[in-house]
């Protein structure tokens, strides 16, 4: 029996093998832009909004997402940023993307620093004159 002819690969052509991404159910962020949150106490009374026409997904009543935002609120400081994100978080440890664009933050919160997975950080549209707050986020 002979096997079947394999289609040649054009030059500059690349064969991809399918793959499986775990982390596929994670990626819709959590979306409390544009709520008119003056401080973290009023997150607990809004409802995020709907990503790709569907609510967020939950694990064990915790958001089941790696980003997280915030942005085009009025907040000023975050105090207590982290424990929130680890009692509304199924994975706090791994939230890799938070938006804070476009509130009035005039220091960058110390509280983001706990996020060990922050790969990704939106700030502007903020009140940071001081370039100097870029430091803090070497750690």
């Amino acid at each position: 029996m002979t096997e079947p002819a394999k289609k040649p690969v054009k030059e500059n052509q690349i064969q991809a093998k399918s793959r499986i991404d775990s982390r596929a159910d994670l990626i819709d962020p959590i979306d409390f832009s544009f709520k008119d949150l003056m401080n973290l106490e009023e997150i607990n009374d809004a409802t995020p909004r709907l990503v790709n026409n569907r609510p967020a997904k939950l694990v064990d009543g915790k958001f089941a997402s790696l980003s997280l935002k915030l942005g085009y609120n009025a907040l000023k400081e975050i105090p207590g940023f982290y424990q929130w994100c680890e009692f509304s978080f199924a994975y706090p440890e791994k939230i890799s993307s938070l938006d804070l664009s476009f509130n009035c933050f005039s220091v960058i919160p110390e509280e983001i620093l706990n996020l060990q997975g922050l790969k990704c950080l939106y700030l502007h549209g903020n009140k940071i004159n001081n370039l100097l707050e870029v430091e803090k986020l070497k750690k």
